[in-house]
């Protein structure tokens, strides 16, 4: 957490695993200390084949060396997803087209700013698929394939179709199974939250 006296200097939470959790004032230097930053993403590549096939980014670091990385090993080495990461794969038009995994593309999303899925308004099908309009929490929307809207929170998907009659619809056979589910989980949540 930043320390609002001194806008550089952050409370972080050490864990040695040989005694209690402590909290240290570091400076952005000394947390980055020996690690290498990523400072530029210059390409992206496919790698592999079938259940291993995975995507690959072409890394520019602080340290001056550049590698391939994979989108998981970029995920473990960093909680939010760096900005020239995420602006790579914005402005190349990675987030959109399905050619990341749902998740990784979520993950990066955050690392934008963007924010959490409020409801659905609309759908439509393009190639016989169908996407939805999804509208955020900071004022974005976006058409959004049903399979990645499911991904995201299939509660609004259900609401939507439960308020469009669209239960039983082609596309839509699913949606009141997930729309009870959903419901049933988020009840759950709240009488555990009051206990």
């Amino acid at each position: 957490h930043k320390l609002k006296e001194d806008p550089d200097t952050y409370l972080v939470e050490t864990d040695d695993k040989k005694g209690p959790q402590t909290h240290r004032e570091l400076t952005r230097d000394q947390i980055f200390a020996g690690r290498h930053v990523l400072t530029e993403v210059v390409g992206h590549r496919y790698k592999g084949k079938g259940k291993s096939k995975d995507f690959e980014f072409g890394c520019k670091w602080s340290s001056g060396g550049e590698t391939w990385e994979s989108s998981k090993s970029i995920r473990k080495l960093y909680p939010v997803s760096p900005e020239p990461l995420s602006e790579y794969a914005q402005s190349k038009g990675l987030l959109s087209d399905g050619l990341l995994p749902t998740n990784f593309c979520k993950w990066v999303k955050k690392g934008l700013g963007e924010g959490d899925m409020t409801k659905i308004t609309d759908h439509k099908t393009v190639h016989g698929n169908i996407e939805v309009l999804c509208h955020y929490s900071n004022g974005n929307e976006e058409w959004v394939p049903m399979d990645e809207a499911k991904e995201d929170c299939k509660i609004f998907l259900g609401a939507y179709a439960k308020d469009k009659n669209l239960f039983g619809q082609p596309g839509w056979e699913k949606m009141q199974g997930y729309w009870l589910s959903e419901v049933h989980d988020v009840m759950c949540k709240q009488m555990r939250s009051n206990e």
